[in-house]
């Protein structure tokens, strides 16, 4: 049995340093031992040389950071050498961005305006990102305008994107929490459902269309086997 002091979605550097000064004690376990923690790379940051921002492979291009300063920071990629100061500089930018972001908490432009300015620097699954794709996931379908029964089949489809994308990481750093993971996963099968509830009533097909492969109607479309290619888009598939 294994107990955590800590939140398990901070990254490695802010969990160690609060086990330090909290608990007086230096974890060791696997993941905070892993720079890459686990496969998740939810502390590192993107490589900023050209042929990594055009890498499609979300686990390519990355640089995670290393427990001490002495040793160099790689690109996963190209091996370009990054220095610690800079990745720290990175990070502390990106939180202090979000701290602003706190303050207008329900826009949901602002807090999609962020996941793109710093999805372009940080890692996908970085626990900045994480953070608002969690408040994203929550607040589509739950505001005044747009409850979930009359939500539009493309904010629909990117509510459902942002749970599959929380739960992936979920299923590594969280196997044994359950009460989040069972809120997303609720909240994903409630998109599901609602969804499909959308495709039945629409007298019109639904074809995959923009940035995130939502959907809109189409009367010019052949048929619901255009259905997105994101990893939402792959459960989206199931509902035909």
């Amino acid at each position: 049995m294994s107990i955590s002091y800590v939140d398990p979605m901070w990254g490695t550097v802010d969990r160690v340093h609060f086990l330090r000064i909290s608990k007086h004690f230096t974890c060791n376990c696997q993941r905070c031992s892993d720079p890459t923690e686990l496969s998740t790379h939810v502390s590192s940051i993107r490589c900023q040389q050209a042929g990594c921002l055009v890498n499609s492979n979300k686990a390519k291009g990355l640089i995670a950071p290393e427990q001490t300063e002495e040793k160099e920071w790689k690109c996963n990629s190209c091996n370009e050498i990054y220095p610690p100061v800079y990745f720290m500089s990175i990070v502390e930018k990106a939180g202090r961005e979000l701290e602003k972001l706190h303050q207008k908490y329900g826009n949901i432009e602002a807090e999609e305006e962020f996941l793109r300015k710093f999805g372009k620097i940080l890692s996908p699954n970085h626990f900045y990102l994480l953070e608002v794709k969690l408040g994203l996931a929550q607040i589509y379908g739950r505001t005044q305008d747009e409850p979930l029964p009359i939500l539009s089949p493309k904010k629909l489809c990117r509510k459902l994107q942002l749970c599959e994308e929380l739960l992936s990481v979920f299923d590594v750093l969280l196997p044994g929490t359950l009460l989040l993971w069972n809120f997303i996963f609720i909240k994903k099968k409630h998109s599901i459902v609602h969804f499909r509830l959308q495709s039945f009533k629409s007298p019109h097909p639904l074809r995959k269309t923009g940035s995130y492969g939502c959907f809109f109607q189409d009367e010019e479309s052949s048929g619901r086997d255009l259905l997105p290619e994101t990893q939402g888009g792959a459960h989206c598939k199931q509902i035909k």
